[in-house]
């Protein structure tokens, strides 16, 4: 359990005079010392996300120009309080209709989120237009509720109210666009706030960026583990893939940076080539410092991944041992889901660890020429063999999931026949056992069947059963010494 005095300074200070004090006006208990750490990483991560995506858009759409208002308070008749990301006035609009903008690139899901959406219907009663701009790879991700109050507000206010979606094209450009001026911000706040210090010496020391939200972060979830606590792993996924989201961006701004810088110098195409290649490869090391702490949050995003599904198809499992010995019937719709569901977060999992490796492949160094691995497609591939051998058992659990589903189902399909065979069988007026064998006989391969064909012939058992009394007699008679000649 964390106390205050473990805190730095400014964390300090925000816990014990903000936070804490915030809460309990509010009438709700404060977090401990530690969760507070792990759910701040995770509202500065989501903080920085939002504001750059939001700038960019500023950037991309012109709205700051044509005289949109950044983050204006709204309070709904029902008392309800939001922030509308961007505003714009009715005697700004062409039409005279004022507009609001809520930009949401990520989830929609949750209380908070819930009640921005409310705070706008109460704009769309007053006649305000409001315009949801949406990351479409991220539409999987609202809740039900969200998707079902985005599809009446639509339905309830078609002329007012407009859900733009953002491909990952455009996606990625307004991030792009965002992170280049959200640096330039950053480094002037920094600048102006050191001038403000007594004899301010470090005016270009950078500010704090997402390699030291990563850091922290990192820093927490050791301490976590050393003290038995967990952290959630919806939590961790939501801070690994947004910290991702941004470091690219942050990659493609330095590149592009560096490119600009090599265009300035105007020289001729080989020693273009030369000087774009050395501008490349400082501007991959100086990420590289950035990326370490997220791909190391990545790693241990994996590993919780894979326990966790492991746990689960292991639970699945004993489940199905279980009721098996109980004498119950599979559910076995709900062994497919399972397996189906663990295969589909697998595959997730892989191809999130395969991108990770894929970019950690771009900022290796050529192999030596004595290296056994020749090439980074080799090493790619050896990483690939590495992973697959530690995921087999795991892997192997999951594919059974599917094999015991798919034959508890032949093996129903197959009873159902015979059931129907046999029904068949006596409303044409056979003797019911003789009946179940037929319906059995059609189930059964070969030379069984055809046996099983023989039992079931009435006549057949007449002989055979005449037969097997005419042998005991002879052997009786053998016993006795008495021979029997033909009758």
């Amino acid at each position: 359990m964390g106390h205050p005095d473990d805190l730095s300074p400014a964390e300090r200070h925000q816990y014990l005079e903000n936070y804490g004090p915030g809460k309990i006006a509010k009438g709700e208990i404060p977090k401990g010392v530690d969760r507070w750490k792990d759910a701040n990483a995770v509202w500065r991560t989501n903080g920085i996300y939002g504001y750059t995506v939001a700038r960019g858009l500023d950037i991309v759409l012109g709205l700051r120009e044509a005289g949109w208002t950044p983050e204006v308070p709204h309070r709904a008749d029902t008392g309800e309080k939001i922030v509308v990301d961007r505003h714009l006035e009715q005697a700004k609009t062409p039409d005279g209709i004022a507009a609001n903008i809520e930009i949401k690139a990520g989830a929609i899901k949750g209380e908070r989120d819930m009640a921005q959406l409310r705070g706008y219907a109460d704009k769309l009663t007053k006649g305000e237009r409001v315009i949801l701009i949406t990351r479409e790879a991220r539409e999987g991700t609202f809740s039900k509720e969200a998707r079902e109050e985005i599809a009446r507000l639509s339905q309830q206010y078609p002329q007012l109210f407009r859900v733009m979606k953002m491909n990952e094209r455009v996606f990625q450009r307004v991030l792009e666009a965002g992170t280049r001026v959200v640096q330039k911000e950053q480094r002037q706040q920094l600048r102006d706030n050191l001038s403000r210090l007594p004899a301010a010496q470090e005016k270009e020391a950078p500010g704090r960026g997402i390699g030291d939200i990563a850091r922290d972060y990192l820093t927490e979830i050791t301490k976590a583990k050393e003290q038995g606590r967990e952290v959630g792993i919806e939590q961790m996924r939501f801070v690994y893939h947004t910290l991702r989201d941004l470091d690219r961006a942050e990659l493609r701004v330095a590149l592009d940076k560096a490119d600009e810088r090599r265009q300035a110098l105007g020289l001729r195409f080989h020693e273009n080539r030369e000087v774009e290649k050395w501008l490349e490869l400082r501007a991959l090391d100086a990420h590289a410092e950035t990326s370490r702490p997220i791909d190391n949050i990545g790693h241990e995003l994996f590993d919780r991944e894979r326990e966790s599904l492991d746990k689960a198809a292991r639970e699945a499992h004993r489940e199905i041992a279980q009721a098996r010995e109980q004498g119950r019937a599979l559910d076995i719709e709900q062994v497919r889901q399972q397996h189906v569901a663990l295969g589909n977060t697998y595959a997730a999992v892989q191809k999130m660890e395969r991108k990770m490796f894929e970019e950690l492949s771009r900022g290796l160094p050529d192999p030596p020429r004595d290296s056994p691995l020749q090439s980074r497609e080799e090493w790619l591939l050896g990483m690939k063999l590495i992973t697959d051998q530690r995921d087999k058992e795991m892997v192997s659990r999951i594919d059974g999931l599917g094999e015991i589903a798919k034959r508890e189902q032949e093996a129903r399909e197959a009873r159902a026949q015979h059931q129907a065979l046999e029904r068949d069988a006596i409303e044409r007026g056979m003797d019911p056992m003789v009946a179940r064998v037929l319906g059995l006989n059609h189930l059964l391969p070969g030379e069984e069947a055809r046996r099983v064909e023989r039992d079931a012939d009435p006549d057949h058992r007449s002989r055979m059963a005449a037969e097997r009394a005419a042998r005991e007699q002879r052997e009786r008679d053998r016993q006795r010494g008495i021979e029997r000649g033909p009758s």
